[in-house]
């Protein structure tokens, strides 16, 4: 690298410490911009879990509006009735969570015995 830039004028009109500070100043102004993305995504990333979980408790007010779940359901008694090939999300997570957006199976009842 250091041979394709000694042939720019700019490069030989500066001190080899002026040269190293203005490389250090631009390296950091791309680690900010680099640091931003990242803080960028990830703030998308906490907006979508929020919504997912906000989905998933909206379907869980359902189910208990329904009859189907009440304060004494296990939650392996809940978990069983969600059918985890309709999660719509095209990027899995590598280590899922409760399905976002569950549809539950029709036949389903936690509660054999309302």
């Amino acid at each position: 690298m250091q041979q394709q830039l000694e042939g720019e004028s700019a490069f030989r009109a500066l001190e080899k410490i002026d040269r190293l500070a203005v490389y250090e100043d631009f390296i950091r102004e791309l680690e900010a911009k680099d640091e931003q993305v990242k803080q960028k995504e990830k703030e998308g990333q906490r907006r979508l879990d929020r919504k997912r979980r906000d989905e998933f408790r909206a379907v869980l007010a359902a189910e208990h509006e329904a009859g189907r779940i009440t304060h004494r359901t296990k939650w392996a008694e809940v978990a069983g009735g969600f059918n985890p090939n309709t999660d719509t999300d095209p990027n899995p997570s590598p280590n899922p969570s409760p399905n976002p957006n569950p549809k539950l199976d029709p036949s389903f009842s936690p509660n054999p015995n309302p």
